[in-house]
């Protein structure tokens, strides 16, 4: 077991992990501006220059502090912005959430006496390591279009990127692009083997880079501590999700068995009423007296009078 341990934790952290991923992107900046130029498909001047994160501060106790927000907030030279996050498990409103946080960047960049002009693009670029959307499609883009009429824009400041690491299947020898390589490398990183990784380095001198700076961080003491740290809070998190769930699939068992017994026992005394009252027109037959069938039937003799006098009504 020990032997197995070592082996672990000599190898490269998941770049899928929050914290891993945004340490790899505050140590090489320059490294996440490749990725985001990949993704958004920046060409040429387009391309993004001198990227600075302008939050770079990590929790100092993750332990506790699992739903803290690891995103990335960067800016480029042209003063546009960019929302990152690298996402491990399902949220509630996830796409409320892309949107407020798209909406925080912007409205951030107007400061007391500015303009709407002043005003610059936003790119929200989301990673994934589950599925969220019910499509084939890994990487979906989304805009402010005018509905019948597509290729109008509203503006073209708001664009937010959402890429599933799981939908992306293809194998090292099958990459074609700049991204793909990416995402190979963001999703396996973990698993990669010395063929793998030679493959990717020939593909793309970018991706050598990459791979050597996740080595470094890999070694780095403190940054597997983080991780250590991060991985049981999830792990801690998912456990309360997982025994609140059963909890509350329990107590609705619970609720559902009562509301049965509730029903059942309403029907019963409803077939109960029906019988007595049954009896109590057997007995009305016989020429009994209304005391001696309330009796028989423990029926009120104020009822019973009222029963009889609207089926008599009623035959007539």
């Amino acid at each position: 077991m020990k032997q197995k341990d070592t082996e672990k934790q000599s190898g490269l952290l998941p770049l899928h992990s929050d914290i891993v991923f945004k340490i790899f992107c505050i140590k090489k900046p320059h490294l996440l501006a490749k990725l985001l130029d990949a993704v958004l498909g920046f060409k040429g001047t387009d391309k993004i220059e001198s990227l600075q994160i302008l939050n770079p501060e990590i929790p100092g106790d993750t332990r506790n502090d699992k739903l803290s927000i690891l995103d990335i907030h960067a800016v480029n030279k042209r003063s546009e912005h960019f929302g990152v996050e690298m996402q491990g498990f399902p949220q509630d409103y996830f796409g409320k959430r892309v949107l407020y946080y798209w909406a925080k960047l912007y409205s951030q960049q107007i400061k007391k006496g500015a303009t709407y002009v002043q005003l610059k693009p936003v790119y929200s670029v989301s990673f994934l390591n589950f599925n969220l959307l019910q499509i084939d499609n890994f990487h979906s883009t989304f805009q402010l279009l005018e509905k019948e009429n597509p290729e109008i824009a509203l503006t073209k400041d708001l664009e937010i990127h959402i890429i599933e690491l799981p939908k992306f299947l293809k194998q090292v020898e099958e990459l074609d692009t700049e991204l793909e390589n990416w995402l190979y490398f963001l999703g396996k990183a973990e698993h990669l083997q010395e063929k793998e990784m030679k493959e990717l380095q020939e593909r793309n001198p970018v991706m050598e880079e990459a791979i050597e700076a996740l080595k470094d961080i890999s070694l780095d003491e403190k940054t597997r501590a983080y991780y250590e740290m991060r991985l049981k809070s999830e792990r801690d998190f998912m456990a309360m999700r997982h025994y609140a769930y059963h909890q509350g699939l329990k107590e609705g068992m619970e609720k559902e068995r009562l509301l049965a017994e509730r029903q059942i026992e309403k029907e019963r005394k409803r077939a109960e009423h029906k019988s007595k009252l049954r009896t109590a027109i057997n007995l009305m037959k016989m020429n009994l007296s209304i005391q001696a069938i309330s009796i028989a039937t423990e029926l009120p003799e104020a009822y019973l009078e009222k029963f009889f006098r609207k089926a008599i009504r009623g035959e007539e």
